[in-house]
């Protein structure tokens, strides 16, 4: 009796220890700097319209957190500040607790994200194509200002062809970057 019972104490133990309980509905907490907001806004895309999903307020802690008990439908959302203006946009898939902090100012260059790899994926996809505009707006200008069919003008729509390549390949490989959602 005492070998039976242990034995079904260890098994439960094992079929238990497996068992990662992925947790209910969503938290996602974000924290700006330099910023004067109080509330802010989220919303999900739906079609070429936007619609309010939840508000969070400052916390003492500096932070603002969405949760509620229902999990999000799987999408792209927005935060917005207090008076609707919009600070960034963010992906909802998989697990629905995690992190997100930047500079309103510079959202692209200071974004850090905890907890979601799409959205660090997503994030870095944003750095590697505000650095590639940036490397390729001069070119664009110069282009211009030139004779179509000169050789500089050859040379630097050869330049901004393998940019333009560069920035599809990057795209390609994002595929291989994005984990397996998870599956509910």
């Amino acid at each position: 009796m005492k070998h039976s019972r242990s034995l079904l104490i260890l098994i439960t133990i094992l079929l238990t220890a497996g068992v990662k309980a992925e947790p209910k509905g969503y938290k996602i907490t974000v924290r700006l700097h330099n910023s004067n907001d109080t509330a802010l806004l989220m919303a999900h895309y739906f079609g070429d319209k936007q619609y309010l999903d939840d508000t969070a307020f400052l916390s003492k802690q500096g932070t603002f957190v969405f949760s509620g008990s229902d999990p999000l439908t799987e999408g792209m959302y927005i935060i917005a500040g207090q008076n609707k203006s919009r600070y960034f946009d963010f992906f909802v898939s998989g697990p629905q607790q995690f992190e997100m902090e930047c500079d309103p100012g510079n959202v692209t260059g200071t974004m850090k994200v905890k907890g979601s790899e799409e959205n660090k994926v997503f994030n870095d996809y944003i750095m590697y194509l505000a650095g590639k505009q940036k490397e390729i707006e001069p070119l664009n200008k110069r282009a211009r200002d030139l004779k179509p069919g000169s050789d500089s003008a050859v040379l630097l729509t050869s330049r901004i062809d393998a940019i333009d390549k560069e920035v599809k390949s990057y795209m390609a490989g994002l595929f291989y970057q994005v984990p397996e959602p998870s599956l509910h």
